[in-house]
């Protein structure tokens, strides 16, 4: 009996044999000359414009007779451009519910709750990506962040270090984690994320910036200046990276690297490369003050609330300036209360900063009560580098019935 191999060769010629009599008959009625030149030409003609013709309705049924589902997270899109996040979600609701495999329906989904904000719900939906796609870190990593802004330290950790399981060619994955580790106030570890994330690409400005800001933390100066020069010099157009130098310059607790008229230059082409950006306008705001200019610091406070009303951070910054300035005419405890209870409110939580900023308002209106009270809380609120040791003596001020002042 031959062997299976032989078998399979045996049938491969008879089919060849086949296939060359029927290439032999077809041979024989194959029409010639000029009328043979003709039909094939037909047939070519033929062929084409069936061609033609399917990929003219694969077209239209591509662009004109869409699913439903495709059309919704079209419009999803658009919204969430937009800034509409509520629409956006209803958009990819729909999206989901018709075609619950929608993968970039969850992820875009999640990236509105994000905004809302409303993490809780956006690590749902990253959660269902990652049951769809657990090999990709980007949304290990969004993950992480919605984890850590829950307060979910240890699960953010897990997503950021299984992000850069995943991708540890990728210098945002070690830049994320670095993040929590600042947050968190080990600037040891951050520093060590920090710098990988530089060597893997030494232009990531970012990551010099929050090295420097790590190394500041540490009282580490001079290598913190270098890191800030370093991040403006890859990153010229990082309006960021020049708003941090310039706060750096402008308040470094060892004064021999204070220099705050470089500071204001480089704020001013932060402002330049995005006056849009209210964090921009209000660092200027906050330099000029420093530097005894109270009318130029107004005019950017009032414009960087009036770019972004909803900026917690541009009411608290202003409420701070109307509470504490030491100019009398510029000060207004009434106002001050009124943006630092804004600012509170937008946040949506206890945070030492927003508190103290609240109590000194309420001190400047005379209503010390509430300004001891808003101190305690803001004293008992954990809040990576709120200055206890200040915190303190403000609040022996206000139970002595004397509002606070902050000299330039």
């Amino acid at each position: 009996m031959p062997s299976a191999d032989e078998d399979v060769y045996r049938d491969a010629l008879k089919r060849q044999s086949a296939a060359d009599a029927g290439d032999q008959g077809n041979a024989e009625r194959e029409p010639r000359g000029r009328w043979a030149r003709w039909t094939r030409r037909r047939r070519l003609t033929t062929v084409a414009g069936v061609v033609l013709i399917i990929a003219g309705c694969g077209y239209i049924l591509f662009h004109f007779l869409r699913p439903k589902a495709g059309r919704c997270f079209d419009r999803g899109v658009a919204a969430l451009k937009r800034g509409e996040h509520d629409a956006a979600i209803d958009l990819f609701t729909k999206a989901i519910s018709l075609d619950p495999d929608t993968v970039s329906a969850y992820w875009n989904r999640a990236l509105a709750y994000e905004r809302r904000p409303d993490y809780r719900r956006a690590i749902e939906d990253y959660t269902r990506v990652i049951e769809m796609l657990p090999w990709t870190p980007h949304v290990w990593a969004r993950r992480g962040y919605a984890h850590e802004m829950v307060g979910l330290r240890d699960r953010a950790l897990e997503d950021y270090t299984e992000a850069i399981r995943l991708a540890p060619d990728k210098g945002y994955t070690f830049r994320d984690r670095g993040w929590l580790y600042r947050m968190e106030g080990d600037y040891t570890k951050a520093i060590t994320d920090y710098t990988k994330a530089i060597e893997l690409d030494h232009t990531d400005s970012t990551s010099l910036v929050a090295r420097a800001l790590c190394l500041k933390g540490l009282k580490r100066y001079q290598e913190a200046l270098r890191d800030y020069r370093e991040a403006v010099r890859v990153g010229p157009g990082d309006a960021r990276a020049r708003r941090t130098y310039a706060w750096f310059l402008a308040t470094c607790p060892d004064r021999t690297y204070r220099d705050r008229q470089e500071a204001l230059v480089q704020i001013g082409m932060a402002v330049t490369l995005d006056s849009r950006n209210a964090a921009n306008l209000v660092r200027r705001a906050d330099i000029l003050a420093g530097l005894n200019r109270p009318e130029d610091a107004v005019r950017d406070y009032t414009e960087a609330i009036r770019v972004d009303p909803d900026d917690h951070w541009a009411r608290n910054e202003y409420a701070w300036f109307l509470a504490t300035c030491t100019d009398a005419e510029y000060r207004d405890g009434a106002k001050a209360v009124k943006h630092a209870l804004k600012a509170n409110e937008l946040y949506g939580g206890q945070n030492a900063y927003l508190l103290g900023t609240l109590a000194a308002a309420y001190a400047e209106s005379g209503d010390f009560a509430k300004a001891v009270e808003c101190q305690e809380q803001a004293l008992a609120v954990e809040t990576t580098g709120y200055d206890t040791e200040a915190a303190l003596k403000r609040l022996d001020l206000y139970k002595a019935g004397k509002p606070y002042r902050e000299a330039p």
